[in-house]
């Protein structure tokens, strides 16, 4: 009986971190700058578009989707 109820136990764990989703926000202050969930991404002189704090991995998702609708295919963005 215990080790059926270890199994549980772990089951429980590891379905409690499992990632949802989470919805992110985009704004665009300035022709260069794109606000994503609060965070800051600019693009640089080169044109490639810089996070300044680390973006989630489901936050550099949407943003490469909404440069793609924005601006066309973007191979441009820098990780922090």
């Amino acid at each position: 009986m215990e080790i059926d109820q270890l199994i549980k136990d772990q089951k429980a764990s590891i379905n409690f971190f499992t990632p949802t989703q989470m919805s992110v926000t985009i704004s665009q202050p300035q022709d260069d700058q794109f606000i994503v969930n609060g965070k800051l991404v600019y693009q640089d002189s080169n044109s490639n578009w810089i996070a300044q704090e680390e973006l989630t991995i489901g936050e550099q998702k949407a943003f490469r989707l909404h440069l793609k609708k924005v601006t066309g295919p973007c191979e441009n963005y820098k990780r922090p």
